[in-house]
């Protein structure tokens, strides 16, 4: 390896919802707290101007059910914190997971391609891409007939997820499509 961060070296584990605070504190909304929360990590990875850069963790605490609170080195004030602003953030790969015997962690990224489908069996259709313009994530779905919606990307909603298949259950509200 060159000594550049590459991304196919990465995976995402959450998104920087907003700046707390005065002295540079960043909000995270973590994908899966069960897998990784940033503290496990030697360093938290951002894509900026089209570089990878590692910064290290000073500081972290809990903050919700999905998110936490982060200081990292030499970010001390909220004009620095804010360039980190809805940036998705990155950790090496083979840190994920060590010893734990888990699954292989899936970023919702990795969704994409996956077929979806309603608990009752039913195609809903292909997910295209992940549209997190909004407060809610939500899935792009093509569907069968080349038609396009947008389904939420919420947990609780999805039922099983087969990598194998790659395929997506989701136990999706009535009239949704």
């Amino acid at each position: 390896m060159n000594g550049y961060l590459k991304s196919d070296n990465l995976t995402a584990i959450g998104r920087v919802q907003r700046t707390h605070g005065i002295k540079g504190e960043l909000n995270i909304e973590l994908y899966d707290l069960d897998k990784a929360v940033p503290s496990d990590f030697s360093c938290l990875i951002f894509d900026l101007d089209g570089t990878f850069v590692p910064f290290f963790v000073r500081g972290e605490r809990s903050r919700g059910a999905t998110s936490c609170l982060v200081e990292l080195e030499d970010v001390d004030s909220d004009t620095a914190a804010a360039a980190f602003v809805g940036k998705e953030v990155y950790v090496l790969s083979d840190e994920l997971g060590k010893g734990d015997g888990d699954d292989e962690y899936l970023t919702l990224e990795d969704l994409v391609g996956y077929r979806l489908f309603d608990t009752d069996g039913t195609l809903v259709g292909a997910i295209s891409g992940i549209d997190d313009t909004t407060a809610n994530v939500l899935f792009e779905v093509e569907r069968p007939d080349m038609t396009s919606i947008h389904v939420p990307a919420a947990e609780p909603l999805i039922t099983d997820v087969d990598p194998e298949a790659r395929t997506l259950t989701m136990n999706l509200p009535t009239g949704l499509f």
